[in-house]
């Protein structure tokens, strides 16, 4: 930068200026993906990290689920070797990588223990996960460079149990579908008489855990003598060819003692 002044030609002064750019940032994080789980297995994705940038990186990765339904994960290696910090920010990252370079990720995700039907119950079933990566030179925390969506479902077995059992008065069914369809729920004496419906063909859009509470009345409001009742479970799965119609039922029977 050179400047000379408007009244003498002899006064003048100049200067260097001197710009560092830093290099071109991008990253890539792929892919988006979906799983179906069920009970006792775990969902493992791969992801690849590519700097696409100019020149090496350091890359943190991050994961969070939203809403957080309290489910485990690892976030690991291909080869299932721990994450690095090398740029002691707190934050896991992936390491120095290379332009071009490409780096394999594993994630890990497991659902919560399927408990026994009994009790209240979490009737969340899907977890929807978020893997993000971000460049060593993002200074603000709340920004990424790139994030992928990971969903896995989790499909229960059928299953219903009543709570408590023995009971007097009420209880409640909690009961359990593996995915969308239509149940019913129907309560019999030990003659096989029906004596009330809780849950009549109704559709559900999504399998998971549910619950239905009985009174302990007959379907005309009576109070029935104490003693064993069977009630049934019945699902119905929606079709998943596209059609509108539903599968053959599955039922499971089950005892209830009422007391006086």
């Amino acid at each position: 930068v050179y400047a000379r002044s408007s009244i003498s030609d002899t006064v003048y002064d100049s200067a260097i200026v001197v710009t560092r750019t830093r290099n071109i940032v991008a990253l890539d994080i792929e892919p988006d993906t979906f799983a179906i789980i069920g009970p006792g297995e775990e969902a493992v994705y791969l992801l690849r990290v590519t700097n696409l940038g100019s020149t090496y990186d350091i890359i943190d990765i991050g994961s969070y689920a939203a809403p957080d339904l309290g489910w485990s994960h690892t976030l690991t290696f291909k080869d299932g070797s721990p994450l690095l910090d090398e740029d002691n920010d707190g934050v896991p990252d992936v390491g120095s990588v290379d332009s071009s370079q490409t780096v394999l990720m594993r994630l890990v995700v497991r659902p919560h223990e399927e408990p026994d039907i009994v009790g209240p119950l979490d009737t969340t079933v899907t977890e929807h996960r978020v893997v993000w990566i971000r460049t060593y030179y993002t200074n603000d925390p709340t920004l990424v460079n790139d994030s992928v969506l990971i969903t896995t479902r989790f499909e229960p077995v059928l299953d219903i149990h009543n709570y408590p059992n023995p009971f007097s008065g009420s209880t409640t069914f909690a009961f359990s579908i593996p995915r969308a369809g239509l149940v019913s729920l129907r309560i019999y004496n030990r003659a096989g008489e029906h004596i009330r419906t809780l849950i009549a063909d109704e559709e559900y859009d999504v399998g998971g855990i549910f619950e239905a509470y009985w009174d302990g009345l007959t379907a005309s409001g009576q109070r029935p003598a104490p003693g064993v009742y069977i009630y049934t479970l019945d699902w119905r799965a929606r079709r998943n060819d596209g059609s509108d119609g539903f599968s053959k039922a599955q039922r499971i029977t089950k005892t209830a003692l009422m007391q006086p």
